[in-house]
């Protein structure tokens, strides 16, 4: 099966990528390939680029993620909201999540 350069999780056919804005608005750091149109944010500080879908890749980032200790993992949940924060600020339009927060509350 050839490989699709947008895929934007590691597993083939699947495009839930507002799952990562939503990630890094909870300071939830982010694990992606290099293929995702979300590399700069991850590189930023948003969480952690894979270099390529091969499974050896990612059971080396994940190896790596998982013998983080506590301040560690306090730091990149940190870093993660700050690179959400500034991605926000500069993206060209509101997202359905800022807008479904900015309406009115049914009564």
């Amino acid at each position: 099966m050839p490989q699709a350069r947008h895929w934007p999780l590691p597993t083939a056919h699947e495009n839930f990528g507002h799952v990562v804005p939503e990630a890094l608005a909870r300071a939830c750091p982010v694990l992606l390939p290099d293929t995702t149109p979300w590399t700069p944010v991850l590189a930023d500080g948003g969480g952690w680029v894979v270099p390529s879908r091969e499974p050896g890749d990612w059971a080396t980032a994940i190896s790596e993620i998982a013998r983080a200790d506590g301040s560690q993992r306090l730091r990149a949940r940190r870093r993660a909201a700050q690179a959400y924060d500034r991605w926000a600020a500069v993206r060209p339009t509101a997202s359905v999540f800022d807008l479904l927060e900015e309406a009115p509350t049914p009564r």
